[in-house]
């Protein structure tokens, strides 16, 4: 698990809502991690491109659209290099499949975080679909794929090194 430079690597994925920042946050707070969501650099590049406000659907073209030009793994080097001198890193929002290799490449391992639809339709966000069917929807867009810059969680999930159920409370999880 540790890379060239000393790196912990740690990336963590999972369905929309399944609690990926919670543990993330348990990273930072309780074992030093920095973290880095890649759908913050996505944030950033909807800015920077001046294209609008970042809803989950542009955020999704945008992903493909950098993973296309850039590499598929873009989003992984890009917070590597912000993070180059950090000893333990966690990377959130890994949706496509070359971006987790790309971490298993450089030593890390991905971590799932796996709750049931019902729950993380519950703790769904503002702006997430409104019923179920379109929540479940949206997920199936995004849960399997075989273009390597498109999202495709399922076959992340499947090669994944580690799972937490995350079907409770936060103490649970933790």
């Amino acid at each position: 698990m540790i890379i060239s430079n000393g790196m912990i690597l740690l990336g963590i994925t999972g369905h929309p809502s399944a609690g990926k920042d919670t543990v993330a946050d348990y990273l930072v707070k309780k074992h030093g991690f920095t973290y880095i969501s890649t759908s913050d650099l996505v944030r950033d590049e909807i800015k920077r491109l001046n294209l609008g406000e970042p809803t989950r659907d542009l955020m999704y073209q945008v992903a493909i659209n950098l993973r296309g030009t850039e590499g598929s793994d873009v989003l992984i080097r890009k917070a590597i290099e912000k993070t180059f001198e950090t000893a333990r890193l966690a990377l959130g929002g890994i949706r496509a499949v070359a971006e987790a290799a790309a971490i298993k490449t450089r030593g890390g391992k991905i971590v799932v975080v796996a709750t049931p639809l019902e729950v993380r339709f519950a703790r769904a966000r503002v702006g997430d679909p409104k019923t179920l069917a379109e929540f479940k929807a949206q997920e199936d867009r995004e849960a399997q794929n075989s273009d390597p810059v498109a999202s495709s969680i399922n076959d992340i999930v499947a090669e994944a090194d580690f799972t937490l159920l995350n079907d409770g409370s936060i103490e649970k999880l933790e």
